[in-house]
C-alpha cells in the first residue's frame, strides 16, 4: 500500500468485497467509489462493514472517514451509522480494526471520531483510540 492520503478518485472495484474473520466476528470491507466528498483534505468517503459475528448477520455499518495511510492507518474525523446504538459494543469496534488493519497492510491504527451531532454527547469529540494488530486467534476478543 502507498503511503500518504488514500485517493478515493482511483478506480476501485467494488464488485468484490475484501472479508476478514476475527474470532467470533466476519467483516466485510467495501469502499464506495461514488461516495467521495472531495472539499475536505484528505477527501472523506464511505467504508461499508458487513458484520456478522457466530453465523448470526448483524448488518452493515457506514463508516464516513478521512483516511491516512504510513507507518500507521489513521481514520480522521470518523463517524459510524448504521445499527443500533451498542449493537457490537467494544468488541465489534475492535475486531474491525483489526480487520481494517489487516486491510490496509498495517500494524496499527489511530481512530479519531469525529464530533457528535446526536445523541446525549452531543458537541463532543471522543478521545483517539490506538489499535494494534495482535496475530489471529479463534479466541480473540
Amino acid at each position: 500500500m502507498q503511503e500518504g492520503n488514500l485517493d478515493p478518485t482511483e478506480p476501485v472495484d467494488d464488485t468484490t468485497q475484501d472479508a476478514y474473520c476475527w474470532g467470533p466476528w466476519e467483516i466485510g470491507i467495501s469502499v464506495d467509489p461514488d461516495s467521495l466528498f472531495e472539499d475536505e483534505e484528505p477527501p472523506s468517503f464511505t467504508v461499508f462493514l458487513k458484520l456478522s459475528k457466530n453465523g448470526v448477520q448483524l448488518g452493515t455499518l457506514d463508516l464516513v472517514t478521512q483516511v491516512v495511510v504510513g507507518d500507521e492507518l489513521i481514520l480522521r474525523e470518523c463517524h459510524i451509522h448504521g445499527l443500533a446504538k451498542g449493537a457490537i459494543g467494544i468488541e465489534g469496534l475492535n475486531a474491525i480494526a483489526q480487520a481494517l488493519m489487516e486491510d490496509f497492510g498495517v500494524q496499527s491504527a489511530v481512530v479519531e471520531g469525529g464530533t457528535r451531532t446526536t445523541g446525549l454527547r452531543r458537541g463532543k469529540t471522543p478521545k483517539p483510540r490506538r489499535h494494534v494488530r495482535r496475530p489471529y486467534s479463534s479466541d480473540a476478543p
